[in-house]
């Protein structure tokens, strides 16, 4: 079952959370940083999904449900920013998705 992250809504969490610490995995669609989304595995209707993740978008674009950041310059920024939460004590943040 691929398909974007579920809203935490259906996995009824008031939000998920982001490791500001990441992870150097080299899977080719990854092929570097990964910030991991928690809860780890989540349910939706019967189907069991998971290891979503923040990573710069270094295949097709797409993803299997983790949010892909395709501009090298975005990535950069974004990781300088995770650094900043690091530096600031920070373990993890609250990340929100919301669908229309």
């Amino acid at each position: 079952m691929l398909g974007p992250i579920p809203s935490q809504r259906k996995i009824y969490q008031p939000h998920y959370m982001v490791n500001v610490i990441p992870l150097t995995l080299s899977n080719p669609g990854i092929a570097g940083k990964f910030y991991k989304i928690n809860p780890h595995m989540v349910n939706i209707g019967g189907k069991t999904r998971g290891d979503f993740g923040i990573h710069a978008d270094r295949n097709v674009p797409g993803t299997a449900g983790c949010i892909g950041i395709e501009s090298e310059k975005e990535w950069v920024e974004f990781k300088a920013l995770m650094l900043d939460y690091q530096r600031a004590g920070l373990r993890e943040i609250p990340l929100l998705f919301s669908y229309r």
